[in-house]
């Protein structure tokens, strides 16, 4: 026997009804009786563990040629021309925040400073993109460590945004419960057409 379901949002962790389960057994196997709680979702229940709003610089680490990764707020176009504004707040992290990136061969790369994810496991990257890189040429990767050296792709390709899209990785299970996970954004130019990044 039970309750019907009674609508409660979603709340703020994704739950869209709870259901009251009670049961009872004519034969005692562990329990004779009781009852349960069940919390339906809509996805997958999830909570913000660790985050970056971009306030302020993070102080994420840029190498690279010139015009690749830089912080600050956007000056592209918008559509395909790059965003002409950050998703919340003020900044981002971009290519040439008002152009295209460099046509020089090379390869832009940005990493984070680590990330705690210790008592956490089946973690993923969620992330907001607005990327636009030469088709099958300018490569765009997402990698992750936990010790800054040896490092695991998560993604690659290409995109062709023409606004802020949200993303959502998986983290390989290596990072289960460890303190120092960093991710790295790599775009790779191969020296002849450039996009806004």
């Amino acid at each position: 026997e039970g309750r019907p379901a009674r609508p409660v949002g979603p709340d703020a962790d994704g739950h869209v009804a709870i259901v009251q389960v009670s049961y009872q057994a004519a034969e005692s196997l562990c329990r004779s009786g009781g009852s349960a709680e069940l919390r339906v979702t809509r996805g997958i229940p999830a909570c913000s563990f660790e985050s970056e709003p971009f306030d302020e610089d993070p102080g994420w680490e840029i190498s690279g040629p010139g015009d690749g990764w830089e912080f600050g707020i956007p000056g592209g176009s918008g559509g395909n021309g790059g965003p002409d504004a950050a998703y919340s707040g003020s900044f981002v992290y971009g290519t040439h925040l008002d152009g295209n990136y460099s046509s020089s061969a090379g390869e832009f790369v940005l990493t984070s400073t680590p990330f705690d994810l210790e008592g956490l496991r089946d973690a993923e990257l969620r992330y907001r993109r607005y990327l636009n890189n030469e088709p099958a040429y300018d490569l765009a990767r997402i990698e992750v460590s936990t010790d800054g050296e040896e490092w695991t792709e998560i993604w690659k390709g290409f995109g062709r945004d023409t606004r802020w899209e949200e993303y959502r990785l998986d983290l390989p299970a290596f990072v289960d419960d460890q303190s120092q996970v960093q991710v790295r954004f790599r775009l790779r130019q191969d020296g002849g057409g450039s996009r806004s990044g």
